[in-house]
């Protein structure tokens, strides 16, 4: 008798165990909405890649989407889409100001919020991921004078991001003069050529190119180098084309932000905020100086990640 007792302690001792390891398996998973400005580019490509490694690891049942072109209308049209499955969380990157005009109209149940890459005051913001675009601009604007002397001219080529005005003051406050200032509604190729044409027409005397993209960079360093000039770009992201550049010495340098970093530790800072605990608001991911000694390796890390 006290043998059958045991033979059946053991056995609920045994369908115990089962029951704790399992039970977490087939539980619901949370579900996480990660809705980024497009996916066209290498740098989101890689925010997109950093993304879903971490919903793998946290086993969170979610998905990464974005306008196919890039446009605020259609990013809204996403957003009335995603409010419809009620998710447990969003992770976004608003393409403009009405983006996130519409996501607080639509977000009437509260839905936590995580920020990536671009930052704006939101009531439902619990986080902010990405690059501080201060020290972002001060970076590059110093870096770019490292190659220059005071009295100087240079070039910014931008599509409206805020960390060109600290780079602006940087620059200046070495006694760096931007004598042209060009906006790009889209880095379409043959637009950012005809305007580092224009550039290069209008002030002859500029020593310098300060880039938002390095897709604006790497094709302005084409056009200055098709008019045999020696002319440094500074690039803000850190993409392949940039450092390959860096590594062969076309260009000193150049700086990089961290995307692999923005889209995992927004879904490491989502599955915090669904276990109901506390996220730091703000999140740097931080910026890299990529030179000859260090192209190497950022380059081989980024083939693993995208082939």
């Amino acid at each position: 008798m006290n043998k059958y007792k045991m033979l059946v302690l053991l056995i609920i001792i045994f369908f115990s165990v089962l029951y704790i390891i399992f039970q977490p398996l087939s539980a619901p998973k949370p579900r996480v909405v990660v809705v980024l400005k497009e996916l066209e580019t290498e740098y989101w490509k890689t925010v997109k890649v950093g993304a879903q490694k971490a919903l793998r690891d946290f086993r969170i049942d979610g998905r990464v989407i974005s306008p196919k072109n890039g446009f605020v209308e259609e990013q809204n049209k996403i957003l009335e889409e995603v409010f419809k499955e009620e998710p447990d969380l969003l992770v976004f990157s608003p393409i403009h100001t009405a983006n996130l005009l519409k996501l607080e109209e639509l977000n009437k149940n509260n839905i936590p919020v995580i920020l990536v890459d671009t930052d704006y005051p939101l009531e439902n913001k619990r986080s902010f991921i990405g690059t501080n675009h201060v020290d972002l601009g001060r970076k590059v604007g110093l870096l770019l004078a490292t190659e220059l002397q005071p009295g100087d001219k240079v070039a910014m080529i931008h599509s409206n991001g805020d960390w060109r005005i600290e780079a602006k003051r940087t620059i200046e406050e070495i006694d760096i003069k931007i004598t042209s200032q060009e906006l790009l509604i889209s880095n379409e190729p043959r637009l950012i050529k005809q305007t580092m044409e224009r550039i290069l027409r209008n002030h002859p005397d500029i020593k310098g190119v300060i880039a938002e993209t390095d897709i604006i960079a790497v094709h302005a360093f084409e056009i200055i180098e098709n008019h045999g000039l020696k002319i440094p770009v500074i690039g803000a992201q850190g993409n392949t084309v940039m450092i390959e550049l860096v590594k062969k010495d076309a260009i000193r340098s150049t700086v990089s932000q961290n995307p692999y970093d923005m889209g995992y530790v927004s879904i490491q800072t989502a599955m915090k905020l669904i276990e109901g605990e506390e996220a730091i608001r703000n999140i740097n991911t931080g910026i890299d100086i990529i030179t000859k000694d260090n192209a190497d390796l950022r380059l081989n890390f980024l083939e693993r990640l995208l082939h």
